[in-house]
C-alpha cells in the first residue's frame, strides 16, 4: 500500500477504508496493522485513499452513508445524507399518529422516508409512505434502499406534487390515481429536504459539495436566495395535506424567518421554527 495519500487522511478515515475494503473491524488493525493485507486488498485501500486526498466524499467511495441508525446506500445521484437532516425523522416522528399517511418531496437516497417508517414501526406505528423525485437514478437508489431495509414506499418521478399525478402511484397495490382522483390522495405529514442553497454560494465549490448532484444543492429552478424549490412546495402544500396536517421542511442556517413567513402567507396556522444538535435554524415545522 502506497503510505503518502493513506497516512494525509484523518485516522477515522483510514479505519473506514480499511474495513470496508477488508471485512475486517478496526481492532484488527490495530493489533496487527496493515502489514498483511492481500494486494487486491491493499490496491483498493491505494485508490480509495488517493481519490479521498482528491476530494472524493467517503460515503461516495465506501458506498453508504449512516443515518439515524441506519445503513443508506449512496452514490452521486444522490446527496449524501447528513446528521442535522435527522431532526426531520424526530419530528416526524412526533406528529405522525399510529396510522399516519407521509410523503417525502424529493426522497434522494429515501433516508428520511425509510427512517420515518422503521421507528415508527419500533413504536407501534404504521406508516403509509408515498416518495417523489424528480431523478431517475435518485429514485432508483431510494428503491433500494428500501428493498434493502425491508419497508414498503410508493415511487414517483416527477418535480415535486407533480409527480403524483403519475398513473405509478396508486392508493393501493391495486389501484392508481388513474383509477381516483388525485385529490382523494392526502397525507397527515408531508416532509422534504428541498435545494436550498443559493446558485451563487461559494460552499457549492467545497467540500463534498462539489460532489453531489447540483440540482439536489440548489434545485432546477436556481434562485438568488435559494428559497425558489422551497416556495413552490410551501405554495402548494395545503392542497396535500388532510386537515390539521404538517409540513416539515429543511433549510438554510439563515433562511427560517423567510421560510416561516412563506408558510404563513400560504395558509398555514402555525409555523415553528426547529433547531439541530448544534443549535442551528435548520427547519419549519407547519401546521394546518
Amino acid at each position: 500500500m502506497t503510505e503518502p495519500d493513506f497516512l494525509r487522511l484523518p485516522r477515522l478515515e483510514q479505519w473506514a477504508l480499511l474495513e470496508a475494503a477488508t471485512g475486517r473491524p478496526r481492532t484488527f488493525f490495530l493489533r496487527e496493522g496493515t502489514g498483511g493485507l492481500s494486494p487486491a486488498e491493499s490496491g483498493l485501500v491505494d485508490r480509495w485513499a488517493r481519490q479521498r486526498s482528491q476530494g472524493q466524499p467517503l460515503a461516495y467511495l465506501l458506498g453508504f452513508r449512516e443515518f439515524y441508525g441506519y445503513r443508506f446506500w449512496v452514490n452521486p445521484a444522490v446527496l449524501i445524507p447528513r446528521a442535522e437532516t435527522e431532526l426531520l425523522v424526530e419530528h416526524g416522528l412526533a406528529v405522525c399518529g399510529p396510522d399516519a399517511r407521509l410523503l417525502d418531496l424529493g426522497t434522494g437516497s429515501g433516508c428520511i422516508a425509510i427512517s420515518i417508517i422503521k421507528a415508527a414501526a419500533a413504536q407501534g406505528k404504521r406508516i403509509a409512505a408515498w416518495a417523489t423525485d424528480q431523478s431517475a437514478g435518485a429514485l432508483a437508489t431510494a428503491k433500494n434502499n428500501a428493498c434493502w431495509h425491508g419497508v414498503s414506499v410508493q415511487w414517483a418521478l416527477g418535480d415535486w406534487f407533480e409527480a403524483l399525478g403519475s398513473a405509478q402511484v396508486g392508493l393501493d397495490q391495486q389501484q392508481t390515481l388513474t383509477d381516483r382522483p388525485a385529490e382523494a390522495l392526502r397525507f397527515d405529514l408531508i416532509v422534504s429536504n428541498p435545494p436550498y442553497i443559493a446558485a451563487a454560494d461559494p460552499h457549492l465549490q467545497e467540500g463534498d459539495l462539489r460532489f453531489e448532484p447540483a440540482e439536489a444543492l440548489s434545485g432546477i429552478r436556481k434562485t438568488q436566495d435559494g428559497l425558489g424549490e422551497t416556495a413552490r412546495i410551501i405554495s402548494q402544500a395545503p392542497n396535500w395535506l388532510r386537515p390539521g396536517g404538517s409540513l416539515l421542511l429543511e433549510h438554510g442556517w439563515n433562511q427560517q424567518t423567510a421560510v416561516a413567513a412563506l408558510c404563513k402567507k400560504a395558509g398555514f396556522s402555525e409555523a415553528i421554527g426547529l433547531r439541530d444538535l448544534t443549535g442551528t435554524p435548520r427547519a419549519v415545522h407547519a401546521r394546518l
